[in-house]
């Protein structure tokens, strides 16, 4: 996916959108490398505890000890540092698939939706061409994709996402999971239960990588043909 394509013809906005998508997932993955980093420090903080070794200032008022992390001249929480994480990974992913359905409705989309209008569905709706809509109803039909959009809603309208450290006894390893939420639905209601937060964020970060590796290429696709269709 080059540049000069979308330039040629005339649909510079999509690759606009197209970086974006690109960044979005990046942000992902930097996300969950960085809350494996967090609960790594986490455990080397729990592994001092226990062999009794000194805390700072703050250490010794916060609770469960250990909470810290030092960037620079200052300490933050570890705990906070990972809801931040959380939020960050949710409203990145749910971006990603706003860019997706700008990006798809510059190029597959005959007569393009105004931006403001732009959705997943309405774009899904308003294009023609066979194998993009299989396309995007394979991603609103995905299970990982509703819970990105909830996860983004629960964030972004009510509070951080809550998270629950566990902490192993034998060798002091901490891992996170999401709590449990209940989302209203048209037919009544629907629970998430809890979730490993790295697997969760792997997964997301896989969704996002796969599908745009499949929009690259229908858009390369698309191009070849239209270039195609100018020398013929």
């Amino acid at each position: 996916m080059e540049k000069r394509f979308f330039e040629i013809t005339g649909k510079l906005n999509a690759w606009n959108y197209a970086i974006s998508m690109r960044n979005a997932t990046e942000c992902v993955r930097t996300g969950y490398h960085l809350a494996k980093l967090l609960l790594e420090k986490r455990k080397i903080n729990l592994q001092e505890i226990v062999l009794n070794k000194s805390l700072s200032s703050e250490e010794h008022v916060c609770f469960p000890p250990g909470d810290t992390v030092q960037i620079g001249n200052e300490e933050y929480s570890i705990h906070l540092l990972l809801q931040m994480c959380a939020q960050s990974v949710f409203q990145n992913a749910h971006s990603f698939f706003d860019y997706l359905a700008q990006c798809i409705n510059c190029i597959f989309v005959d007569t393009p939706l105004s931006e403001a209008n732009v959705s997943i569905h309405r774009v899904e709706a308003k294009c023609n061409n066979p194998t993009i809509k299989e396309f995007m109803k394979g991603i609103e039909e995905d299970s990982k994709y509703k819970l990105i959009c909830d996860y983004n809603n629960k964030t972004k309208h009510y509070h951080m996402l809550d998270l629950t450290l566990y902490f192993a006894e034998d060798d002091y390893t901490v891992s996170a999971k999401t709590a449990k939420f209940t989302k209203p639905t048209k037919d009544g209601e629907h629970t998430y239960s809890q979730y490993d937060f790295i697997e969760l964020i792997k997964d997301t970060y896989e969704l996002l990588y796969r599908s745009f590796n499949d929009i690259e290429a229908f858009i390369n696709c698309e191009f070849r043909r239209e270039r195609i269709e100018e020398k013929s």
